[in-house]
């Protein structure tokens, strides 16, 4: 299911080569100065840094709409939207944002308009059980839906709305979930209402996950077995080897599963020749990690957020960025 809204995402570590305007693959994130925050796009081409955008706030809810080269995002209360990915930009208001817990922003493939998820806890004493053992959950509004029957979890409603041509959000569905827990269902419960025409940032990240990725790691191979005892104390059977592809270094890192397989430091590049094992300087050291590759470049960041990224070229196993930022995504075309 995961399919219908990722499938246009910039590709995780198997993926294709993006370029824009014949330059190379851009990375955006947004970092923080002492006014205003930047979003920047970094050319990996000419690796030059290009102010996108300043904003009083950091944006949300980012979406990339690659049919008509423009990203919507929302500063405080409003949805904005700029063409991309020439900047300075020239940001638009939208509309405004609906009320709530708001999880995701996106361009309707199906209809041709934004659509938003909101997310709504829902208390115990809004939760009732009928005779038959079915339950039913109470929303702020009065409404109510049949509950969700997982066996673990928070109680929560998605509720669906898209925004119409009066700028009015209108409800498109409503379905119970459980979150916060190990395989909950979470904005899955939606999916058959959501078809992203480019890619949201949070879809991005989800194609760059180990669990998502097209990227496979395989056994370490045993003449790396001994290296990686050297390069610190760790348990062979926490890493994982992606081989060398094309001419490109190959990868061994951590594993561990918890809700599903995440990739986790140390990072470590692995010549074709297997005689050494080169670790990569993370600034993320603790969280679970994304890898996102485009063309030969590597993307190492936050797993959650795409922050504080680093990024390899995977030919010359040189490290060409490492910044203290956040919402860092490969910009899709």
């Amino acid at each position: 299911m995961l399919a219908l809204y990722i499938g246009s995402c910039v590709g995780a570590f198997a993926g294709n080569s993006r370029t824009l305007g014949g330059a190379g693959p851009l990375l955006s994130y947004i970092m923080k100065g002492r006014a205003k925050y930047q979003w920047i796009f970094w050319n990996t081409s000419s690796r030059q840094k290009e102010v996108f955008l300043e904003l009083p706030q950091a944006p949300e809810l980012i979406f990339w709409d690659t049919r008509e080269m423009r990203v919507y995002y929302a500063v405080g209360p409003r949805i904005f939207a700029a063409a991309y990915p020439k900047g300075p930009a020239a940001p638009s208001a939208i509309a405004l944002l609906p009320h709530g817990d708001l999880q995701v922003l996106w361009m309707e493939s199906t209809s041709g308009r934004l659509r938003v998820v909101e997310l709504e806890e829902i208390p115990d004493d809004a939760i009732t059980k009928g005779a038959d053992r079915t339950v039913t959950y109470r929303l702020h509004d009065g409404s109510s839906v049949p509950g969700s029957d997982f066996p673990e979890g928070i109680p929560a409603v998605c509720t669906v709305l898209e925004l119409d041509r009066n700028g009015k959000w209108l409800l498109v569905g409503r379905r119970a979930t459980k979150i916060g827990a190990g395989e909950a269902p979470g904005l899955d419960v939606v999916h058959d209402l959501r078809h992203e025409r480019g890619a949201s940032k949070d879809s991005l990240l989800l194609s760059y996950a180990y669990a998502h990725a097209k990227i496979r790691g395989e056994t370490l191979p045993k003449n790396l077995i001994p290296r990686l005892r050297r390069a610190g104390n760790y348990s062979v059977d926490d890493f994982v080897y992606v081989p060398e592809v094309n001419g490109l270094a190959g990868l061994v890192f951590s594993t561990v599963t918890g809700d599903t397989v995440h990739a986790e430091t140390p990072v470590f590049l692995a010549p074709h020749d297997h005689r050494s094992l080169r670790r990569i300087q993370l600034r993320n050291r603790h969280q679970p990690i994304a890898l996102g590759r485009n063309d030969r470049y590597l993307l190492i960041a936050d797993e959650y957020s795409g922050d504080d990224p680093t990024v390899i070229d995977l030919e010359t196993s040189k490290t060409l960025l490492s910044e203290h930022a956040s919402a860092s995504v490969w910009v899709p075309r």
